[in-house]
C-alpha cells in the first residue's frame, strides 16, 4: 500500500512539471513556418463590354488572400486555388490583393485596370459664355451643331466609346457628295465670348475618322475672323486635338463652325466630334 502512495505521488509530481514546462515543438514549428511569397494576381478584363473582371491570385507559403476590388465595397477572403469574380462599372480601378501566412505575416500586390461596359452622359453642358466656360456636349441626344454648305450633322450614339470619350452621345459630320468645299457645322452662342487678354486660352475638341485621316478647323468670329486648324493623325479612335487662341486675346466672337478638310472635294467621308471645350492653356 505505501508503494502505490508513494508511485502515486511521483506521477502527481511529474504531472505538474509536465504543465508547469509546456512543450516547445509546436512554438518552434511556427516559428519556422515560412512566409508568404512570390505574390502574383492575374486580372482577365472581358472585352466584350460587359464590365466581368476575373480576379485569381497565387502565392507561396499564402494561408489565405485579402482582395480589395478598388471600387468602394468590402474586401473579400479567398483560399489559395480559387479565383473571385466581379462586374464594374466603366472607369479606373486598383485593385490591392494581400497574402496572409498562417501566422499573419503578410504581403500585398495591387494593380490597376480600366473596365469599359458603358458609356457615360455627360453631367455638364453649357454654350453661353455669361454662364460659365463654354463646353460643348450632347447630352442627352441635344446640342446639335446646324450643318452649311451642303453638309451632314446628327447627334447619334457614340460611335466607338473608349477612355479618351466615353460619352453617350456625339456629332455626327458627313461631307455629303453634293456639298460644298466649305461645309461645315456653326453653332451660335447667346452671347459674346470675350478671349482673356492676361491668360492663354484655348479650345479641345474630341474627334473620330472612321477610314481616312483628315484636317480640323476652327472658324472663330471675332474680327476679323480666326480659323486654326488641327489634323486627325489616327483612324478607328477618339482624339484629342488642342486649338491654341493666342490670336485671339483680348478679342471677342460669337460663332463656331468647325470643318473636316476645308477646301478639298466633299467625298462623302463621314466624322464625329464631341465635347468641344473652352479652357486655360495648361489644361
Amino acid at each position: 500500500m505505501k508503494t502505490f502512495k508513494l508511485l502515486f505521488y511521483i506521477s502527481f509530481i511529474m504531472i505538474q512539471i509536465s504543465c508547469e514546462k509546456p512543450d516547445r515543438s509546436i512554438d518552434i514549428y511556427m516559428d519556422n513556418f515560412p512566409p508568404p511569397s512570390n505574390l502574383e494576381v492575374l486580372i482577365d478584363v472581358a472585352q466584350d463590354y460587359s464590365g466581368d473582371v476575373k480576379i485569381t491570385p497565387t502565392a507561396q507559403g499564402v494561408y489565405l488572400f485579402l482582395v480589395d476590388y478598388g471600387d468602394g465595397t468590402n474586401p473579400e477572403q479567398i483560399k489559395p486555388g480559387t479565383s473571385l469574380f466581379r462586374n464594374y462599372k466603366s472607369g479606373t480601378y486598383t485593385i490591392e490583393v494581400i497574402a496572409k501566412s498562417l501566422i499573419g505575416v503578410s504581403i500585398s500586390n495591387s494593380q490597376h485596370i480600366k473596365v469599359l461596359n458603358s458609356c457615360i452622359d455627360e453631367e455638364y453642358f453649357n454654350e453661353n459664355p455669361d454662364e460659365g466656360p463654354l463646353n460643348f456636349t450632347f447630352k442627352n441626344g441635344n446640342g446639335r451643331f446646324f450643318p452649311i454648305g451642303g453638309a451632314g450633322s446628327k447627334v447619334i450614339e457614340n460611335i466607338e466609346f473608349d477612355f479618351e470619350n466615353l460619352s453617350c452621345y456625339v456629332s455626327e459630320f458627313e461631307r455629303k457628295n453634293n456639298c460644298n468645299s466649305s461645309a461645315g457645322a456653326i453653332k451660335i452662342l447667346p452671347t459674346t465670348l470675350n478671349v482673356d487678354q492676361e491668360h492663354k486660352k484655348k479650345f479641345q475638341l474630341d474627334v473620330f475618322a472612321l477610314d481616312k485621316t483628315a484636317s480640323v478647323t476652327l472658324k472663330l468670329f471675332s474680327t476679323p475672323p480666326i480659323e486654326i486648324t488641327q489634323t486627325i493623325t489616327e483612324t478607328g479612335k477618339w482624339q484629342k486635338l488642342d486649338f491654341e487662341l493666342i490670336d485671339l486675346q483680348g478679342k471677342s466672337f460669337n460663332r463656331i463652325i468647325i470643318y473636316f478638310d476645308k477646301g478639298l472635294p466633299c467625298d462623302g467621308s463621314i466624322f464625329y466630334f464631341d465635347n468641344l471645350k473652352y479652357v486655360d492653356y495648361d489644361n
